[in-house]
C-alpha cells in the first residue's frame, strides 16, 4: 500500500526459482514453491499457478537438475525417467546442521542421478 514492494515480473521470477531449486541439496524436500491463492485474487506477480512447473522446465533449458527429495523420488522418477529398481544401491549423505552431523540415506540409481 506504501508503494515500496515491487513484484517480481514472471519471467524473472521463473529463472530465479529455477537457479534457487538448482541449489537444494538431495537431502532436502521442497514442499511448497508457491501459495495456492485463487487467480482471481492475485493482483500482479505471477499469474500462472504453476510455477514449480514452470522453474522445472526453465531448469532443464539451462542443463541443470532440481535434486531436492520429491524430484527424485522414485514414483515421480518411474513416470518421468524410468526408474530401475534393480539398478538402485545404498547412499549415504553426511551433512553439517543444525550443531550437529546428520545423515541422509537413501536408495537411488547412480546413473540418473
Amino acid at each position: 500500500r506504501a508503494g515500496r514492494y515491487r513484484n517480481y515480473a514472471p519471467e524473472v521470477l521463473v529463472d530465479l526459482v529455477a537457479r534457487i531449486l538448482a541449489l537444494v541439496p538431495p537431502w532436502t524436500r521442497v514442499y511448497r514453491v508457491q501459495r495456492d491463492i485463487p487467480m482471481p485474487l492475485v493482483t500482479s506477480g505471477v499469474e500462472k499457478g504453476n510455477l514449480r512447473e514452470l522453474a522445472l522446465a526453465r531448469l532443464r533449458a539451462l542443463g541443470l537438475r532440481c535434486r531436492d527429495v520429491r524430484t527424485r523420488e522414485a514414483g515421480i522418477a518411474a513416470i518421468h525417467e524410468r526408474a530401475r529398481p534393480d539398478c538402485v544401491e545404498l547412499v549415504r549423505r553426511d551433512y553439517w546442521a543444525n550443531g550437529g552431523w546428520e545423515t541422509f540415506l537413501a536408495y537411488e540409481d547412480p546413473d540418473q542421478d
